[in-house]
């Protein structure tokens, strides 16, 4: 159970980087549109997260069950994520900021086991 925590919370990390990309969201999350550096940071973040959490997916158990979890992840992110964006959007980028460190920490976690 805790090792699908923490996919989960992986996966929430690169969604949220993802969606913090998208010109459309910056507006809402930032208040303004971000410049193309950190439009491409965010974008580069939310890839790494997501392929993260699916090589360890993968990795932990087989392919089958791996893609299962992480398409189950996505899925209840995603809706986490749109949820939050039309209710709660300048809290969104709280979220993402304090999630930064126990994202690198979920890593460690995950690799070292």
């Amino acid at each position: 159970m805790s090792w699908f925590l923490i996919l989960a919370y992986i996966n929430l990390w690169g969604l949220l980087g993802l969606s913090a990309a998208m010109q459309k969201h910056q507006k809402q999350i930032f208040g303004h549109h971000l410049t193309e550096k950190h439009t491409r940071f965010w974008q580069v973040l939310g890839w790494l997260g997501i392929f993260i959490s699916s090589f360890l997916a993968v990795w932990h158990t087989n392919w089958s069950i791996g893609l299962s979890h992480i398409f189950g992840i996505i899925t209840l992110n995603a809706l986490l994520i749109t949820w939050c964006l039309n209710y709660y959007p300048t809290k969104l980028l709280k979220a993402i900021y304090a999630l930064g460190g126990v994202f690198v920490i979920a890593v460690g976690v995950c690799l070292f086991k």
